[in-house]
């Protein structure tokens, strides 16, 4: 009841030179829209009800976490309660962003970087798609206002005088219509929005952590289900035939979509701590000799918690731990991130020597690379940089071999083979 007569409070405070009404609302946020235009101008997230946010204007934007969500609104949590408060809202008539409780000092969150991870969790931001377009009404028909709000015919405001922009434009998506036009009825979402699940260290109890867990991987499958027909797997339904067989850390930071948006049925994955031929060499022959895939990729990453290990003192481990990091061949006198790529090479040798028949019929490339979630290589966060190609380590000569992204285009999917 007190969220309730919190987003009354809320949506009371909207400019009075627009008539508004709820078309989307939630425990967490509600979206309104213009009846006089039939766009959608805004999106407020329910305030708490707390003295010092009885009013988003006397927020101090230093407090919050800002995060984009899509091309119309953000989400913002309060640092100090760790509470889900209010979002800002996109201006048709500036074409710009603005939050309706600050000037721009608020601290956006880079997307993969920590402090995502630590909004996602702390402040349980889970929105799916919010509002469908609206259909307007028949010429000469204008929508009826809400009662208590009278339809003024005059287009939203655009906002307080003492906002300001942050400065990020949308960008338009493809084949998309100008959120600039005022004919385009304009949404809030698109479709489900597709959030990381919570990371990082947690104040739940164990048991809600499970729980929460487990939830999300329902609904994650869930929308994962419901973006595909029956005919995306067909291909896959009777047999499998990757293009490479992909050996890779077992940290959670390195997932397949970093280089393979449709993996199902493409790339053969294997998994270990420090990306080890020696410690998953059956799955790896498997994938070589019986799938017959031509490539065998072995994927590095920056900050390498096996590698770390595996430099320092790792005797208070136990057994299984020990016997896997054991087989990681590093110099010391290296910092972390040349023993990562240190490491990546010896996978690639490695795999030459095991597979060596395979290799000098041209029948299999053995491929090293580092996938780089925090710049440590100085390519763009969230590279992967491909630093071996059986046995050549020389960038240039790696890139020609390669073949440029920019002048060939990508290689086309492996035909489905058919049984005989």
């Amino acid at each position: 009841m007190t969220r309730f007569v919190a987003l009354l409070a809320l949506l009371c405070c909207l400019p009075a030179s627009a008539a508004w009404r709820t078309v989307y609302s939630n425990n967490s946020v509600a979206v309104s829209m213009d009846e006089s235009t039939w766009q959608v101008k805004g999106m407020q997230a329910t305030l708490w009800t707390r003295d010092r946010y009885v009013q988003a204007a006397q927020a101090d934007p230093g407090d919050f976490y800002f995060k984009s969500m899509n091309q119309q609104a953000q989400y913002a949590c309060d640092r100090h309660t760790i509470t889900p408060l209010l979002t800002v809202y996109y201006d048709l008539a500036d074409q710009e962003i603005k939050r309706l409780n600050g000037d721009g000092k608020a601290i956006p969150v880079v997307p993969g970087s920590l402090e995502e991870r630590k909004f996602n969790l702390a402040c349980k931001v889970t929105p799916v798609g919010l509002v469908k377009e609206n259909t307007p009404p028949p010429p000469g028909k204008p929508a009826a206002a809400p009662a208590g709000k009278p339809a003024t015919g005059k287009p939203a405001d655009k906002g307080k005088p003492g906002d300001k922009a942050n400065g990020k434009k949308p960008e338009a998506k493809p084949g998309s219509k100008p959120e600039a036009k005022p004919e385009t009825a304009l949404t809030a979402a698109s479709g489900p929005v597709a959030i990381e699940p919570p990371q990082g260290e947690s104040t739940l109890s164990e048991a809600a952590q499970i729980r929460n867990l487990l939830q999300n991987l329902r609904e994650d499958n869930d929308r994962y289900r419901k973006a595909r027909n029956e005919a995306y797997f067909k291909p896959i339904r009777d047999g499998q035939f990757p293009r490479a067989t992909v050996v890779t850390c077992a940290d959670s930071r390195v997932q397949t979509p970093v280089f393979d948006q449709n993996p199902e049925g493409d790339l053969f994955m294997v998994r270990n701590i420090g990306n080890q031929l020696v410690n998953s060499e059956g799955s790896v022959e498997y994938g070589v000799r019986h799938l017959k895939t031509p490539v065998l990729i072995f994927v590095g990453h920056v900050a390498c918690g096996a590698v770390k290990a595996a430099m320092g003192d790792y005797s208070e481990e136990s057994r299984p731990i020990r016997k896997e990091l054991d087989n990681l061949r590093l110099d010391k006198k290296l910092n972390l991130t040349d023993n990562v790529i240190r490491n990546v090479h010896l996978q690639v040798r490695a795999g030459m020597i095991k597979f060596e028949p395979e290799v000098k019929a041209g029948k299999l490339a053995v491929i090293g690379a580092v996938y780089d979630f925090r710049n440590d290589l100085k390519q763009g966060y969230g590279k992967l940089v491909f630093v071996d190609y059986n046995g050549e380590t020389s960038a240039a000569k790696i890139a020609k071999l390669i073949g440029s992204s920019d002048s060939k285009p990508a290689a086309p999917a492996k035909p489905v083979k058919k049984k005989p």
